[in-house]
């Protein structure tokens, strides 16, 4: 994975890779997917900047749901915390709170401060669902640089 040299991302190891498909979509309800049974990370055309959100759904997957420990649970705690402060009256927090969708955005978060705004990465700065104040991007770069160190 070239591309991801740069971003701050830990490349998964190659008995844990993933393929990336680049594909159109077609009435499937869905922007982009991290399809476990078959390793994909799926994007559209149009969009590449799904890539580190569904990336980041592959990580958690491929290293045993790192979304549902223990180092994690304060994260999730502040990320869900905010976002029920600055998100829409009436949003899915069913689906916005699952440790993994957590895990995910948060690995956007960290992305972008450790590189900057790059094609495979949305623009999250703006989005409700991705908090952007100093203590919670202080508390998602400290907790994803412990956790690539400890995969690697």
């Amino acid at each position: 994975y070239e591309v991801l040299k740069g971003t701050g991302i830990m490349v998964l190891s190659p008995e844990k890779d993933v393929a990336l498909r680049i594909r159109r979509f077609s009435r499937r309800g869905f922007s982009a997917a991290y399809m476990p049974r078959f390793r994909d990370v799926v994007i559209p055309v149009s969009e590449p900047g799904y890539f580190v959100h569904e990336y980041g759904h592959a990580l958690d997957f491929c290293y045993g749901n790192p979304s549902r420990s223990v180092e994690f649970l304060p994260v999730i705690a502040m990320y869900r915390t905010m976002v029920s402060e600055a998100a829409p009256d009436g949003f899915d927090r069913e689906y916005y709170f699952r440790p993994t969708e957590v895990f995910a955005r948060s690995l956007e978060v960290y992305v972008m401060s450790r590189a900057g705004l790059c094609k495979l990465q949305r623009d999250v700065s703006e989005s409700p669902y991705h908090p952007m104040s100093v203590r919670y991007v202080n508390a998602v770069v400290q907790y994803f640089d412990s956790l690539f160190v400890r995969l690697c």
